[in-house]
């Protein structure tokens, strides 16, 4: 990233430079030995020179090629508590000079030594200082503060960051643990419809049983009706003596025997009967 930003400054000082501008020297006008450079400083006082030269100006980390400087430096500038100093010092001397000095974001510059010219302007709420001279080397030191609203605002992107990720582990937890009252929810209630299953067959179990108990006790007609019933589970008692083929009163007698033996129940539905099996006989 980088490399890129470097390139696109180098781009724009040249065509800066070479096609002419308010604020460079005119290409016509540079002389033999030329200094032309930008230099952009960042909060963490690391600083960003482009430019052009005849001559290598040996500035450290600060890369010369093709009469083009580029790099990023980190000793261009040193901090001194809450101040941060810039220091540019080159014995050489050059015909031509122009240095621009492009300060952070809300930066405040304090005393400027130099035995360049300098002009001071601001644009987007950065500082612009420019130093343009002839034959002469090159000199310039300056203090400048950051303004605390912008290292506060540093700090402010690493609390919002924080946060942010403390709410994202507090979702995620939710939903695992969500996921998992789920998952042991389900589990519950497959094993209570499980145990729900199997206590309804064990009851039926029980009842086929006690049935097949009691109707060995029955005559032939007493077992047809209990067939009927635990077939149809339960019959008005007109289908009842339809399905048994018992007449009426005889079904009647016996649908009373039964009901007294607790094996049925027999309730009143307007002017018949409904019949089912009594599936707690035996208490």
């Amino acid at each position: 990233m980088k490399k890129i930003i470097f390139l696109i400054f180098v781009l724009l000082l040249l065509l800066f430079l070479f096609f002419g501008s308010s604020n460079s020297i005119s290409a016509q006008t540079i002389k033999e030995d030329y200094f032309l450079i930008q230099i952009n400083l960042f909060s963490d006082g690391s600083a960003l020179v482009v430019g052009s030269s005849n001559i290598n100006p040996d500035i450290e980390e600060i890369s010369y090629e093709n009469q083009t400087i580029y790099g990023i430096s980190q000793y261009l500038t040193n901090k001194q508590k809450e101040k941060w100093n810039f220091n540019l010092n080159l014995e050489k001397v050059f015909s031509e000079i122009y240095v621009k000095v492009i300060l952070p974001e809300n930066a405040k510059v304090g005393d400027i030594d130099s035995n360049l010219i300098s002009f001071i302007s601001t644009e987007d709420n950065m500082i612009i200082i420019e130093f343009i001279d002839t034959n002469k080397n090159l000199i310039i030191k300056f203090d400048y503060e950051l303004n605390s609203t912008s290292i506060s605002e540093a700090k402010n992107y690493k609390i919002y960051f924080l946060i942010i990720l403390i709410i994202v582990a507090i979702i995620i937890i939710i939903i695992l643990w969500w996921f998992f009252l789920r998952k042991k929810f389900k589990k519950k209630k497959k094993k209570e419809n499980l145990l729900r299953k199997t206590k309804i067959k064990k009851k039926k179990n029980n009842l086929q049983e006690k049935l097949k108990a009691i109707r060995q006790t029955l005559n032939e007609r007493e077992n047809k009706i209990i067939k009927e019933l635990i077939e149809h589970k339960k019959l008005k008692q007109s289908q009842l003596q339809h399905l048994t083929k018992i007449p009426k009163v005889s079904l009647s007698r016996y649908l009373v025997s039964l009901e007294n033996k607790n094996l049925i129940i027999k309730k009143s539905l307007g002017k018949t009967n409904i019949i089912e099996i009594n599936k707690n006989f035996g208490k």
